[in-house]
């Protein structure tokens, strides 16, 4: 599972990561700051690097405090 933890625009981030390519994303849950998502590639900890890299360089969410971790 791929933890995203940030403080706003989660629908906007729900939205960009299901519609990533490189591997099916599925939203899971939000548990306060945290977006949870189940991933069909079973390498997490490459596929939270490839979210995490699609986020930081899109001009929306480039600008915000976020982390992505595995569970």
């Amino acid at each position: 599972m791929i933890v995203i933890n940030v403080t706003i625009k989660h629908n906007d981030i729900i939205a960009a990561v299901e519609a990533l390519t490189e591997a099916k994303f599925t939203f899971v849950k939000k548990d306060k700051m945290k977006l949870y998502f189940e991933c069909d590639n079973n390498d997490l900890e490459a596929m939270a690097k490839v979210v995490k890299n699609r986020l930081k360089t899109d001009p929306i969410f480039g600008i915000l405090y976020f982390q992505v971790t595995t569970a």
